[in-house]
């Protein structure tokens, strides 16, 4: 992280004029001096240089599609130092906690326990399988019960009204089987999923069996960091 945070640093001193520019870099070393005391930004900032801010900064800042690539290594900059792979705002959480209304919710695939942290109705439980991969050990920031996510549903789904289910891989198919599960035993609660539709996260089978709706008011407030789009919906 801190090769990372130097060169940002060395591209800041260097274009002290590209407004855009300082206030990308300003946000990623907001969000990591913020992750290191457990701190959320107030507020998210794109990282993407659109076609035409990057054809007019070419001519006093020619370096300036390398200096995207590095402002868009944030989140794996993130993942590798502190076991996060969803980066969200204060806003973000502010306007979740009223979604949530104060009702018992379940967390699932809620890795170090970031959102958890802010919001007391949450109780956030992961398996901790992806330990040893980006990052080698968790580091909760809140207790994480250690258990299974269909287990975690069995378990508690009908003592919640709302489950949420944040970055789940697409690497494997249990949001399937959590979904499946839901339906079978026709839970009445609301499952609110934080991802990519038909990306970066949950399985291919999740999103072609799921019926979604896209919750506006949260996404509006859940903008894209970079390339990957994830949004809030609400899943039946």
């Amino acid at each position: 992280m801190e090769q990372y945070i130097n060169e940002l640093v060395k591209y800041q001193k260097k274009y002290p004029n590209f407004l855009k520019l300082q206030e990308k870099i300003t946000f990623c070393l907001t969000v990591l001096n913020g992750l290191a005391r457990q701190e959320i930004p107030d507020k998210i900032v794109n990282l993407e240089f659109s076609e035409d801010e990057i054809i007019d900064a070419l001519s006093f800042c020619p370096d300036i599609l390398e200096i995207q690539d590095r402002l868009l290594d944030l989140r794996q900059v993130v993942i590798e130092t502190y076991g996060l792979w969803h980066i969200f705002s204060q806003e973000f959480v502010f306007e979740l906690e009223k979604f949530l209304d104060k009702k018992k919710t379940l967390q699932l695939m809620a890795g170090n326990g970031a959102l958890a942290k802010f919001i007391p109705e949450i109780k956030a439980t992961d398996n901790f399988e992806w330990q040893g991969q980006d990052i080698q050990s968790p580091t909760p920031w809140v207790k994480v019960e250690q258990i299974d996510a269909l287990e975690a549903v069995k378990e508690y789904g009908e003592s919640v009204e709302n489950i949420i289910l944040e970055w789940a891989p697409d690497t494997e198919e249990t949001d399937y089987q959590i979904l499946k599960y839901l339906r079978q035993n026709q839970w009445q609660g609301r499952l609110i999923v934080i991802g990519e539709k038909n990306g970066a996260t949950n399985s291919k089978l999740f999103w072609q069996k799921a019926q979604v709706k896209e919750v506006h008011q949260l996404t509006l407030v859940h903008p894209a960091i970079d390339f990957i789009k994830d949004k809030v919906f609400l899943v039946k």
